[in-house]
């Protein structure tokens, strides 16, 4: 059995030998091997000059094919000259997903394809284009700009989100998540109605943000919303001495006051006579002592102090 390669010039010859060892060589025959086609194969997708989605899977198409009586073995795939993989044959169909990581222009594909008779062939580029994705749509609807809250209160915040216009086919937002001036996460959500609870615990301005996340892991941050924290002061009442009453010079009086908070817990009540201080209390029921020293007509008045520090004037 001769396998011949292709593309020589060969002379072919006879020898026999008889029973007595006596042996003849025929004339020779000058034949020519042809050439073996080499195989051959088409990248049929993604088109030449496409705008391929970076961080989502982009799959490669081939079509191959060997000359008669061989079969194609292998089929490599190459990404800016770096290899992606190698699917066997025989075909003719084949294909290699691979993912983009960065933007980047005119990146080849190329294809390498090898026979059952060692035979390769290597495809032109097809260049393509690695292009970001916009990202998800997502913004805060609520509380809007401008809006105030209290402190201590559970506040609702809330967001819209979608997946962008230029994203692939079938992809979807995972996840939002809400933050508090960036950097303080109030939770996530992972399905519309995208919400979290916010319990602010101090005064001030505020800024919330909600960052969307889709199924090709691209991020999208909204634009901030501005708010405004408050703190209702705790409201304090003196209930004895009442007003109007007269009360005997150098004798010890007990000053007695009700105070609540509605956002918190009050820590302190002061007391004051014509502005003056005289005494201060932390315990409920809040009270302190004061002793008249001259005839004449007194103001007397308490101010109450929460545990987020906000008093009554």
């Amino acid at each position: 059995l001769w396998k011949p390669q292709s593309g020589t010039t060969a002379t072919l010859t006879a020898q026999a030998t008889d029973d007595a060892s006596v042996s003849g060589t025929s004339l020779g025959v000058t034949v020519t091997i042809a050439e073996t086609a080499p195989p051959s194969a088409t990248i049929t997708s993604p088109p030449a000059d496409a705008n391929l989605p970076v961080g989502a899977p982009v799959t490669i198409n081939v079509g191959a094919s060997a000359a008669a009586g061989l079969t194609i073995t292998t089929v490599e795939f190459f990404v800016n000259g770096i290899p992606q993989g190698t699917v066997n044959g025989p075909g003719p169909s084949f294909s290699k997903s691979f993912t983009p990581m960065g933007a980047a222009t005119r990146v080849p594909i190329t294809v390498r394809v090898t026979d059952s008779n060692s035979g390769t062939f290597t495809t032109l580029a097809t260049n393509v284009n690695f292009v970001p994705l916009s990202g998800p749509t997502v913004s805060v609807t609520a509380p809007t700009t401008g809006s105030t809250v209290i402190v201590g209160t559970a506040t609702t915040v809330t967001a819209t989100a979608a997946a962008a216009v230029d994203a692939p086919a079938g992809t979807t937002v995972r996840s939002v998540e809400f933050f508090v001036n960036g950097t303080t996460s109030l939770g996530t959500s992972l399905a519309a109605p995208y919400t979290a609870t916010w319990f602010p615990t101090a005064g001030g301005s505020f800024v919330l943000t909600a960052r969307a996340i889709d199924s090709n892991n691209t991020v999208k941050t909204s634009l901030g919303v501005n708010v405004t924290v408050t703190t209702p002061p705790a409201v304090v009442t003196i209930t004895g001495p009442t007003a109007g009453a007269v009360l005997p010079v150098n004798t010890p009086q007990t000053i007695t006051a009700t105070a609540t908070s509605t956002t918190g817990t009050v820590t302190k009540v002061d007391f004051f006579v014509n502005g003056v201080a005289l005494g201060s209390d932390d315990t409920f029921p809040f009270s302190t002592s004061w002793t008249p020293k001259t005839p004449g007509i007194f103001a007397l008045t308490a101010k109450a102090t929460d545990n987020f520090g906000t008093s009554t004037d």
